[in-house]
């Protein structure tokens, strides 16, 4: 009995410790441009089910340093839907607009990539807007991003 009580403990412990040290995604995210999702492993998931014409808007921050800031975006448009648009913009703390773009998927999933150079130590705010029926992955990766 006291043998199956501490293993009990253990698995309590083991589920507890990956819980708290697993990579995440960011599932939770802000439409406040005062209060943006802070990115802690680059990654942002999501899903859009609206309309064209209905606009979602996120605020995402994180750090960069000088070098190069590379975004890739997975767009997965739902099956026999008009798919979706995403538009991105990097701002300042001061909402200044450093780079932006709009991407579209239809039909199929499609993958988008863009490369910043980043020539100073700042921290940026990533403003998303997701329209359309799919579902995106964003992964930030390369050598301005900090850890």
């Amino acid at each position: 009995m006291k043998t199956n009580k501490l293993l009990k403990i253990f698995g309590l412990f083991m589920m507890a410790a990956f819980f708290f040290t697993a990579p995440q995604n960011v599932s939770a995210q802000s439409s406040d441009p005062d209060a943006p999702t802070r990115l802690t492993d680059g990654t942002i998931v999501g899903e859009s089910t609206g309309g064209v014409s209905d606009k979602k808007t996120y605020y995402f921050s994180f750090d960069v340093k000088p070098g190069t800031l590379t975004m890739t975006t997975d767009m997965d448009p739902v099956k026999g839907t008009g798919g979706g648009v995403i538009y991105w913009t990097y701002l300042t703390t001061r909402f200044k607009q450093l780079r932006y773009n709009a991407w579209a998927a239809q039909g199929s999933p499609t993958r988008k990539m863009d490369d910043a150079k980043i020539t100073i130590k700042r921290k940026i705010i990533l403003k998303l807007e997701v329209e359309g029926q799919m579902s995106y992955k964003i992964k930030f990766s390369g050598s301005a991003l900090t850890k």
